[in-house]
This record gives structure tokens, C-alpha cells and sequence, in this order.
């Protein structure tokens, strides 16, 4: 440290003082953003704790006039895909191709429950315009 100059240290003290401050005013901001966050999402995914935090829904395909959950699904040779849960069984699944509906049914062996959900970004810009219009601004 002796062998810094007095513009180095100046420099130095500079950029700790910058950076104390930004990670303060991340600190300060982060509810704010939150806030926001929130804000994008839909009663469905504020209301579910495994939700991300981004605002997104679920996946879903329409197969033969129905909607269908879309799940990454690990298969016999290590890969993982996305397919749409059709049947639902305890130890046993069917699934659908959502690339290739036209190959019909896949069975699956294992639990379903246990399969993670594919997610879309999926922003309720709707939600403003709703608040705006609910609440009624009168001049007292």
C-alpha cells in the first residue's frame, strides 16, 4: 500500500465510496422492483409460492379439442424434453409430442408430480389499466 501514489489512493477511495453507495441504493430500491415485479404477474402466480419471480404462466397445447400442461420430461436415454401431460397416472403417464401430436400417445414411466413445469414469460400488462379504471379519483 506504500507504494501507491496519492492519485491511486484517491482513485481507490473513489471507487469503494461508489460502490458502498450503489450497493446501499440497491438495497433501498429492491422493494421497489419487487413491487413491480409483482405487479406484471397474475392472481394465480402472486398467490403460488413456487412460482419464479419473473411473471410467467404455465406452458399449455391444445390436443384434440383439450389443454394440456407442457413438462420437462427425462427419458430413457438421459435427454430431457418438453411434453404435455395427457393421462395422468400414479407410477404410469401418457404424454404428447407437442412437436409431433401425429405420433399419438407416449407412456412414461414414473411420477408426474415430481416434473417440473414448463414456464413462458407471460406479462399481465392488463393489470393497470384494471387498477385505473377500479379505483375512482374525485376531487374533494
Amino acid at each position: 500500500m506504500q507504494n501507491l501514489t496519492r492519485k491511486q489512493r484517491h482513485l481507490m477511495w473513489q471507487a469503494i465510496v461508489t460502490l458502498s453507495t450503489l450497493f446501499i441504493l440497491g438495497i433501498f430500491l429492491t422493494p421497489m422492483g419487487y413491487g413491480i415485479v409483482n405487479s406484471l404477474k397474475s392472481k394465480q402466480q402472486v398467490s403460488d409460492s413456487s412460482a419464479p419471480i419473473l411473471p410467467s404462466e404455465i406452458m399449455v397445447i391444445e390436443y384434440e379439442g383439450e389443454s394440456y400442461d407442457v413438462y420437462e420430461v427425462p427419458t430413457a436415454d438421459g435427454e430431457t424434453v418438453e411434453w404435455a401431460l395427457v393421462v395422468k397416472g400414479r407410477n404410469n403417464s401418457q404424454f404428447i409430442d407437442p412437436e409431433n401430436p401425429e405420433a399419438g400417445l407416449i407412456d412414461w414411466e414414473g411420477r408426474w408430480r415430481t416434473l417440473t413445469p414448463v414456464r413462458e414469460l407471460a406479462f399481465q400488462w392488463g393489470n393497470y389499466p384494471r387498477a385505473w379504471n377500479s379505483i375512482s379519483f374525485y376531487a374533494c
